[in-house]
């Protein structure tokens, strides 16, 4: 039996709180053909959490993260991981930081949608 190696997108993210408290993802193949739902996410990351040049701004959303749960999240912290957004150089790994900034203000903003798609398999997330 041979090996498949699929690479999947990541179409969906829920962040369920309160008594039921889980996280849920669905991924997509390229083509369309194989759509999977997860409920644990375990083994599963983002393929460009390998980049060192994206490794502070992951840290730094994760800790973000932890203070929207503790209600302590402030517009200082936007800046820094704008700051940190705009020292890397190369232009594609730009661009995903700046997409999951995006993503990360819009979780912010409706408060337990959509995680940054980054995070997915970053610790709790």
């Amino acid at each position: 039996m041979s090996k498949i190696k699929l690479i999947l997108r990541l179409k969906k993210v829920w962040v369920y709180s309160g008594a039921t408290g889980s996280e849920s993802i669905e991924l997509v193949s390229k083509n369309n053909k194989y759509h999977v739902s997860v409920d644990y996410i375990i083994d599963y990351y983002h393929k460009d959490t390998k980049i060192k040049a994206l490794k502070p701004v992951i840290k730094q959303e994760l800790r973000m993260l932890d203070k929207n749960e503790r209600g302590k999240l402030f517009q200082k912290d936007f800046a820094k991981l704008n700051k940190l957004i705009i020292k890397i150089k190369n232009p594609n790994n730009r661009q995903i930081a700046e997409k999951s900034y995006q993503q990360l203000q819009q979780f912010v903003k409706n408060n337990k949608y959509d995680i940054p798609s980054i995070l997915v398999g970053q610790g709790f997330y």
